[in-house]
Formats: structure tokens, C-alpha cells, sequence
């Protein structure tokens, strides 16, 4: 009998997400520039010679030309209608905003970008509540609203040195592994989200029983955890008390072998997940390793 391991996992819903994505991406990008008549010359940063960045970079402009020129031009409707046909989730528009606005350098400077976030057919309007909570309004996928995590961390100076040494994008399970080395009370939470088109990608966040909210870092926002879910639909695949990490870390690394540098969050969640594989998840990651190998 073929075992499954948490590499196998990894591959199945990280890489194979990527690069499913990432190949969507790329026809979206060639079916907007046929409709234009043109093509965009992408800038490529140094984070080119990662090999992460060639499973995403399609992704990464795609993302681009939404924020650096669909949302700024009168080809929003065209562009859309595009990805809707290629079964772009919209939600991800919502999720999008979101942390744009949790991004600006000053909060209370919000109009130019929400007046070009209101471009988005599926938001309909934003408000800022002049403190730390902004609202995004869609009639089609509902109302919610986000605080600014560096707002409810304002009375934690390591958290906030934390936040403020660069984009927080992209180290979901680093910031949730640095909250549980300060939170033992909180609770970390890695999940299967929808990925832009198809499949699911992996994404840790941490959450506060005591007052029931969703602590994002990646996305710099805190959110009630039952808008969070209505926006994210996570599969849970782990949520573990923050006080029950080592104990658990310990357990992991005794019956998994994993990658050197893997963060302890994802390994102990991926542990978790192959204990708890259904029957179907088995055969479809076990077609897909057998299809690799051909």
C-alpha cells in the first residue's frame, strides 16, 4: 500500500495549486492584452531568482494589472467578464481590499485608494469609521468590517516593532508562530482557502477566545471570527491551543520527516491533516503523485 506523506500534501495543495493558478493566470493576462491590442511590459523584482516566484508569477501580474491599471482605466467590465469565464473566485476582490486599506501608511489618508477600489464590480461602497475599523459593502457577498491590527495591538511595543519591519504579505504561518511565542492563551488556526480560481492554498492566522477575534497578520486586520469565516470559507485542518505547541511540535517531528526551515505551525498542521485525510483526499493525492512520477 502507497503511503501518503505530509510532502505529498505540500505538493497537492501547494505546488499543484500554484501552478494550476498560475497557468489561469497567465491565459487571463494573454486574453486581456488580445482585447486590447497590446501587452504589458512587467517589471521583474529580485524576487525573481526565488524558485516560489515562477510557481506564482503569472499570479503576481495578473494582481498588477488589476491594481495598476484595470482599476484606473474604463476596462473593468471586459477585464472581469475574463476572469469571471476563467471561474475567478470574486470573494478574493473583498479579501483584496481589505488588506490594501490595512496597508496604508496612514489610515485616515484612505479616499484616492477606496475611490479606486470602489472600481471593483462586487464592492459597492467602503467607510471608515475615523478610529480603526473600515467596512466594505457588496450586495452580493454581504458586509465586512476590519480593524486594524495595529490598533488592537496597540498596547503590545513587540508586536507593533513586529508589524513595522516591512511587508507583512506572504509569512502567514511566521506571524502566527510569532503570536503563539507571545500568546499562549490565543489559538492558532492553519486552514484550506479557496485558491483565486481553483484549488486551495494554505494560510495560518491566530484567534482570540476571549473576545472571539480573527488575528491576521499577513493582512494586517482583525476580524470577528464569524465575518472572517463567511469571507475566507477556511476547511480547518488545525486549531490547537497556543500553550499545546511544543508538546505537539514534539509529537510531529517523532512521526514526520520534514523539510529543514518548514515553519512549526505548517508542520504540525500538515501532521495533523494526514492523520485526518478522507478517503477520497487519499485517492486524489495518490492520482496525482502517480501522475508526477509518469
Amino acid at each position: 500500500m502507497e503511503t501518503i506523506t505530509t510532502e505529498d500534501l505540500a505538493a497537492y495543495y501547494h505546488r499543484k495549486s500554484n501552478i494550476d493558478n498560475d497557468s489561469i493566470s497567465a491565459i487571463v493576462i494573454k486574453e486581456f492584452e488580445d482585447f486590447l491590442g497590446d501587452t504589458f511590459n512587467f517589471v521583474t523584482d529580485d524576487s525573481s531568482t526565488h524558485p516560489e516566484f515562477k510557481l506564482t508569477e503569472h499570479i503576481g501580474q495578473m494582481l498588477g494589472v488589476i491594481d495598476e491599471f484595470v482599476y484606473k482605466s474604463s476596462y473593468a467590465e471586459p477585464f472581469f467578464a475574463i476572469l469571471e469565464r476563467h471561474g475567478y473566485r470574486m470573494k478574493h476582490e473583498i479579501k483584496r481590499a481589505m488588506m490594501r486599506l490595512a496597508e496604508l501608511e496612514n489610515p485616515f489618508c484612505n479616499e484616492n485608494l477606496i475611490f479606486t477600489l470602489l472600481e471593483s464590480p462586487i464592492i459597492d461602497d467602503i467607510s471608515f469609521d475615523g478610529r480603526d475599523c473600515f467596512t466594505i459593502f457588496s450586495e452580493k457577498y454581504g458586509n465586512y468590517s476590519f480593524h486594524l491590527a495595529s490598533s488592537y495591538f496597540k498596547g503590545d511595543p513587540t508586536i507593533l516593532d513586529y508589524m513595522s519591519k516591512g511587508s507583512m504579505r506572504c509569512r502567514c504561518h511566521d506571524h502566527t508562530e510569532h503570536i503563539a511565542n507571545l500568546y499562549s492563551d490565543f489559538q492558532s488556526i492553519t486552514s484550506l482557502c479557496s485558491n483565486y480560481f481553483l484549488d486551495y492554498y494554505y494560510h495560518s492566522y491566530s484567534y482570540n477566545p476571549e473576545d472571539s477575534m480573527i488575528i491576521d497578520l499577513c493582512s494586517r486586520l482583525v476580524m470577528d471570527a464569524s465575518d472572517y469565516e463567511r469571507l475566507y470559507e477556511p476547511r480547518e485542518i488545525l486549531r490547537i491551543n497556543n500553550v499545546d505547541l511544543p508538546q505537539c511540535y514534539i509529537e510531529t517531528i517523532k512521526n514526520t520527516q520534514q523539510p529543514e526551515g518548514r515553519r512549526m505551525i505548517l508542520m504540525i498542521a500538515l501532521y495533523n491533516q494526514l492523520k485526518n485525510l478522507t478517503d477520497e483526499e487519499r485517492q486524489l493525492i495518490k492520482a496525482y503523485k502517480q501522475n508526477c512520477q509518469k
